[in-house]
């Protein structure tokens, strides 16, 4: 096992099989404000949850993770300059299969093209 200051903790995990590591994701829509539609943006308050599973940390047992640990991330491409990305959780669910959580929210302005035809 690595030891918790390494490097490599910093890049994904192993793939399994050869495959990608699979993430579950679930997203909650928080807020929806500030529709502009003369300027096609929208002011949104978003959360996501990842789910996935590090094999590295199967039968960790330190109550703290290592600190460079890769975790999935989520780009919002029509998001703005301006949006903010705030990471509040990151914890091990199980350790005896290396199952992990990260928290997100997301808040700011999204370009978002709008049809406002009949």
């Amino acid at each position: 096992m690595m030891g918790k200051d390494d490097v490599k903790w910093a890049l994904p995990p192993p793939k399994v099989g050869g495959q990608p590591i699979p993430v579950d994701i679930r997203f909650n829509l928080n807020r929806v404000m500030s529709v502009d539609t003369a300027n096609c943006t929208v002011h949104i308050s978003v959360a996501v949850s990842f789910y996935w599973t590090d094999t590295r940390l199967e039968g960790w047992g330190d109550p703290f993770l290592p600190e460079t640990l890769w975790g999935p991330r989520l780009w919002l491409f029509n998001g703005t300059k301006d949006i903010e990305h705030t990471y509040q959780d990151f914890e091990l669910v199980d350790p005896t299969t290396g199952r992990l959580k990260s928290y997100c929210r997301y808040e700011g302005l999204v370009y978002n093209d709008m049809d406002l035809r009949n």
